[in-house]
């Protein structure tokens, strides 16, 4: 007989009592109203699906005044990401927030000058990400992040 088929069946033999002896562990119940309410931190993948209606009317308008994304989800404590989606659901159009070709050459000086990604995004005021996808549009040869250009082998 096959070695497996002979440890299910000595299993099976075996008193399982013990096993209805152990304390299960309480289902969590949340009986509080206040959890769709932010805590001011950025909670990946445990924030509530929508905003209640008053509070999205407020960050809309917020928004449609003229601030940015960033500084809302940052002063709501949800993510970037969230209020997109529920901007989305809304109605609102999305400000798209481009670099022009004087952003692009200002960026790459300073990226000459061994500037970082990340210094760059806070004196420009763009994501990392939005220079590093300018750039490579551009063909600027990037970095690795202990600040060396690729070989010409890997160009």
């Amino acid at each position: 007989m096959h070695q497996g088929v002979l440890k299910l069946k000595e299993l099976a033999l075996v008193d399982t009592d013990w096993l209805n002896a152990i304390p299960r562990v309480p289902e969590r119940v949340d009986d509080d109203a206040s959890q769709d309410e932010p805590t001011g931190k950025v909670r990946r993948g445990c924030q509530p699906r929508r905003l209640p209606q008053d509070r999205l009317a407020e960050v809309i308008k917020r928004y449609q005044a003229g601030e940015t994304l960033k500084t809302l989800a940052a002063d709501c404590g949800f993510s970037r990401d969230f209020l997109v989606s529920q901007f989305h659901r809304a109605g609102v159009a999305i400000r798209l927030h481009l670099m022009t070709e004087d952003d692009i050459r200002d960026a790459m000086y300073r990226y000459g000058t061994s500037e970082s990604l990340a210094v760059i995004d806070k004196q420009l005021g763009f994501d990392a990400g939005t220079v590093c996808r300018a750039f490579v549009h551009v063909g600027v040869a990037l970095r690795d992040t202990h600040d060396r250009l690729p070989s010409p082998n890997e160009a």
